[in-house]
């Protein structure tokens, strides 16, 4: 019976997760904004490394990537900040990099126009933020959601522009970015986010109360009728 409870109450929880409404996003286009909006919520930097490195053959870049390239000096683990996954699909030729060199320091790109740049957190963020400088027109954004839900929006370009955006619900689980009009183009550098994990909006932890008090009932009954 003990089992059979434990798995009720996992359903139950991940059932009540589904249910929860998405976050409201807010987009920023000034880092000073961006900032002010997270507060104190500690944010990492990635600036991808010192120097290009390029091509990343296996489609993904995060802490663990142990990699030599064709191009400039291998990528060893621990050069990537632990916490996200950058990745796009594979490809021939220069389709994902770390390159060189915009405003002065290496961002993270693709030449061939392979795919868009899918970027998955460790752990759900309240906020996250990138420099973009599109060589296409217009730059795409969909952010994925924890319970399944999805915001999308594009945004216009001309030169090296931050990009900022925060959930009032904490729960922005991937971003994929990417854009222009021959093919999903993409040029990222300087990606802020945090490392922390995300604490629950209040109505979700009431909701997870709840179903839980429920299971607590039910297995009172079982119990009485097992006595």
């Amino acid at each position: 019976m003990k089992s059979t409870i434990i798995a009720a109450a996992a359903l139950t929880l991940a059932s009540l997760t589904s249910f929860a409404n998405a976050g409201t996003i807010t987009t920023y286009s000034d880092l000073g904004n961006f900032q002010n909006a997270m507060g104190t919520t500690p944010m990492s930097l990635e600036t991808f490394t010192d120097q290009y490195r390029f091509p990343i053959t296996t489609g993904v870049l995060n802490s663990q990537t142990n990699l030599v390239t064709s191009s400039g000096p291998a990528i060893l683990p621990g050069m990537i900040q632990a916490g996200v996954t950058y990745s796009t699909p594979i490809g021939s030729g220069n389709f994902f990099n770390i390159d060189c060199c915009a405003n002065g320091t290496p961002f993270l790109d693709t030449v061939t126009n392979n795919g868009p740049l899918t970027v998955t957190f460790d752990h759900d963020q309240k906020g996250f933020a990138f420099d973009s400088g599109y060589y296409n027109n217009g730059l795409n954004v969909t952010i994925n959601f924890a319970n399944g839900q999805s915001y999308s929006n594009s945004f216009a370009v001309g030169g090296w522009r931050f990009y900022g955006f925060t959930s009032n619900a904490a729960d922005i689980r991937s971003v994929v970015i990417g854009g222009g009009t021959n093919g999903f183009t993409f040029a990222v550098d300087n990606f802020r986010f945090s490392n922390t994990v995300a604490v629950p909006e209040p109505e979700t932890y009431a909701m997870m109360l709840l179903g839980l008090g429920a299971l607590g009932a039910i297995a009172r009954r079982r119990a009485r009728k097992a006595a």
